[in-house]
């Protein structure tokens, strides 16, 4: 459905400069999540790197190393080179969980991306209207095009909801928990001895998270403000100067622009800043039940 969009635009400049603007905008996108992830965990690694020089100026034995990962294998692996190499295992496989992450919200906000510089299409056409030429047949035909247009950006948002609601679902929930127990481990690491390495580790991820809600929730909230604007560009528009049939298609437009597009977390909540501010609040709530209890 993409492909066939761009075909569609690629011969008229007007239709093609919103694609290529929000195409330029979900590429540097693309760049900054893949990079922020991957500078999380490099600070994580380093946190882990500085946790070992600390325990080797207190004095403690190479029995006590510890991996990015704490984990448990059926055999000794405190020694060099098999401790060398466990370590960077367990990197790559952080690492290319960190890409995967990162490609997949910069997978969510490219579609989401690609309705936005459609709607703006939708919404030059209903603007250019007015100024074609004044027969019948000229307006019929570019308000069939809007209306194909609506119909193939509703059909589009409809797929994302259906494809990635109960992945959303399972964000939403896991964020919330993690935000949780993170801001948990940093309350009650200010005061340790090892607070530096710790801090170094911890925050960033505590950022990362909390990025990857707000650019969830965000998605969410700039899909149904830019689905009104459709509404607007409709209501705007020169439809009082076009005859009885040609306006009655506005007015049916209008209508069904009234229903917001949304992007929903297991079709339960609408993902938007309100949700955002939802789960700092849930996360913060739950931060002082475990201080108060720990």
């Amino acid at each position: 459905m993409m492909t066939e969009d761009w075909n569609q635009c690629a011969s008229i400049r007007s239709k093609m400069q919103p694609m290529i603007s929000k195409a330029i905008l979900s590429h540097r996108f693309s760049k900054c999540s893949i990079v922020a992830y991957s500078i999380v965990l490099l600070l994580f690694a380093t946190g882990n790197i500085i946790a070992q020089k600390n325990a080797a100026n207190s004095g403690q034995t190479v029995e006590e190393k510890s991996f990015i990962i704490k984990m448990k294998l059926p055999s000794e692996c405190n020694t060099s080179p098999f401790y060398e190499i466990v370590m960077i295992m367990q990197f790559l496989l952080q690492l290319t969980s960190a890409l995967v992450a990162g490609m997949l919200n910069a997978f969510i906000v490219t579609l989401i991306l690609h309705i936005a510089g459609q709607i703006d299409i939708v919404c030059h056409e209903l603007l250019e209207i007015s100024v074609a030429d004044d027969k019948h047949d000229s307006h019929m035909v570019a308000l069939r095009s809007v209306v194909i247009r609506h119909q193939r950006i509703v059909a589009f948002a409809e797929n994302i909801e259906n494809v990635f609601c109960y992945m959303a679902l399972m964000q939403f929930l896991s964020n919330t928990f993690v935000i949780c127990f993170l801001g948990f481990v940093i309350v009650n690491s200010l005061n340790s001895p090892d607070a530096d390495a710790v801090m170094m580790k911890i925050i960033p991820y505590y950022a990362v998270v909390n990025l990857e809600a707000f650019i969830l929730c965000f998605s969410g909230e700039y899909l149904s403000s830019k689905s009104k604007c459709i509404n607007q560009a409709a209501y705007n528009s020169f439809w009082y100067k076009l005859k009885p049939t040609e306006s009655k298609i506005i007015f049916l437009l209008i209508m069904r622009s009234q229903k917001e597009l949304t992007m929903t977390a297991g079709k339960f909540v609408d993902l938007s800043l309100e949700s955002f501010t939802s789960i700092l609040k849930a996360s913060a709530s739950y931060v002082s039940v475990l201080h108060a209890m720990y």
